[in-house]
């Protein structure tokens, strides 16, 4: 029995079918090595400085760095091959229970999965307000690649503000906000504010409705382009938070927005 698939290629007495099978394993070869080996290590170094590091930079490092540390001579040894899945189990390991414990501790399995996929209005995660984009844009992870990957709300004519209702991933107190409008240059928000509540039940419309009227987390604040804006000693003492209201003034698009602080205790 072949279990090998070149193996089994090899087998094939056809030229024809030889040249398709090995352009079939180089292709999945590149496909998989983009995904698991420059796509997110790419996000990876972004994350450890999103101000100096964009996605493009960290995937020239991921892309670049490989090379100095000439891992076809290190991977000539088993032990090393060895060693190496042993130290990524170490580090996924953890990682991989911590994904499972918030979502079954933390978050209660509450995710409607299927509205996560859903483009059209009715979704618990559905926003019309934007210009081409969504509010959840602005928690991807790293700095946004161009304007496309941050959120931007529609033109106002009227009176009033754009502004949109975020859940935080566990109740906590917030000590800094970051708000960055990285590529919004013209199309900026002149202010921006921040409300935030701890809310213990209720729907989305009530909670929306009501968020008009949550404490003030972060007053109003002026906004650069192009620019990353840290607030901590704006930042009112709260104490635990479960929501927040992000507002913009009058309109404009924000590429990301950061909460830090602490977890409540339980």
């Amino acid at each position: 029995m072949i279990t090998d698939p070149i193996e089994t290629v090899s087998k094939i007495d056809n030229t024809m079918a030889t040249v398709l099978g090995a352009f079939t394993f180089v292709t999945a070869t590149i496909g998989i090595n983009i995904v698991a080996n420059f796509v997110s290590p790419a996000f990876d170094f972004s994350n450890v400085a999103p101000k100096h590091i964009s996605f493009r930079t960290g995937g020239f490092i991921a892309a670049v760095g490989p090379i100095f540390i000439t891992p076809w001579n290190l991977f000539n040894s088993p032990e090393v091959i060895l060693y190496t899945l042993d130290m990524l189990a170490a580090f996924i390991g953890p990682l991989f229970g911590i994904l499972l414990v918030h979502f079954y501790f933390v978050r209660n399995m509450k995710i409607v999965a299927e509205d996560l996929y859903r483009d059209k209005p009715g979704g618990a995660y559905w926003y019309d307000a934007s210009f081409g984009s969504s509010a959840a844009a602005l928690l991807l992870p790293g700095r946004g690649m161009n304007m496309g990957d941050g959120w931007e709300t529609r033109r106002r004519r009227e009176p009033g503000n754009d502004w949109c209702v975020i859940e935080l991933g566990a109740p906590g107190t917030v000590e800094k906000i970051e708000v960055d409008t990285a590529f919004f240059k013209g199309n900026y928000p002149d202010r921006c504010s921040v409300q935030a509540a701890h809310v213990t039940g209720g729907t989305d419309r009530s909670i929306t409705t009501q968020s008009m009227f949550w404490q003030t987390l972060l007053p109003e604040q002026k906004l650069e382009m192009d620019a990353i804006h840290t607030f901590t000693e704006q930042v009112a003492k709260l104490g635990p938070i479960t929501h927040v209201r992000f507002n913009i003034f009058p309109d404009g698009g924000v590429s990301r927005l950061r909460l830090w602080g602490k977890v409540e205790a339980k």
